[in-house]
């Protein structure tokens, strides 16, 4: 375990160099017939998630991992599928990374809200939306949330924040819709700001209440 200090907690951290596996590198022989084995696998079953929460198994079963014989795999092999298996997350790492933890902006006060918690900093500039642990911005983590779709899966790098949101801050001119499915599916809220950032403390304002700590996907488009 390692402290990690954007989400306030210790996490499962795992001592992976990935730097020599690449798009261009030759996937090894049992990579490449665990692809195989996978596809396969997936045209029998079906893999679509379809009305509901996609569960932990359904989210490891498509892994390389799973399809590896571990009396035969070698560490590098493994390494090898572990680092394909995280590079579809890369992207999100990088942008989990490059936002940070949000800072005032430079708005002015016209853009900021009176209904705004005291210690909530300002909606970044940068971002569509903010997100926090708590009620009162107290405490744990906070995740700026850019324009599009965002899903909080299973062995995910935003596994953090599934059923963890407690607080939504949206910057003037955007739209923000809250799931409680990880598909974007299931009951919904839409919080829209106006001329000014809007903040909602979900457990305490009328018709959020049951979206408290249940939100496991967003969708989040800005106007201006």
């Amino acid at each position: 375990m390692r402290w990690q200090s954007q989400a306030g907690e210790c996490q499962l951290y795992l001592d992976v160099d990935c730097s020599r596996v690449t798009y261009n590198t030759q996937p090894s022989p049992a990579v490449l017939q665990a692809v195989r084995s996978l596809q396969q696998q997936q045209q029998q079953t079906g893999q679509a998630i379809v009305g509901r929460t996609e569960s932990y198994q359904e989210s490891l079963s498509s892994s390389l991992l799973s399809q590896l014989n571990p009396n035969t795999t070698t560490e590098d092999q493994l390494t090898e599928a572990y680092c394909r298996d995280v590079d579809a997350l890369s992207s999100e790492f990088e942008r989990q990374v490059a936002q940070g933890a949000p800072t005032p902006p430079s708005r002015g006060s016209a853009g900021q809200s009176s209904s705004k918690p005291r210690a909530c900093a300002e909606v970044p500039s940068s971002a569509c939306a903010v997100a926090y642990d708590s009620g009162d911005c107290g405490g744990g983590w906070v995740l700026p949330i850019a324009e599009g779709e965002q899903r909080f899966k299973f062995f995910s790098s935003f596994y953090t924040y599934r059923n963890d949101i407690d607080t939504v801050g949206v910057r003037a001119g955007c739209i923000l819709t809250a799931f409680e499915d990880s598909s974007f599916n299931g009951d919904q809220v839409t919080v829209r700001a106006g001329s000014t950032d809007r903040w909602v403390v979900l457990a305490e304002t009328p018709g959020y209440e049951h979206m408290s700590e249940q939100i496991e996907s967003v969708k989040c488009r800005c106007d201006n």
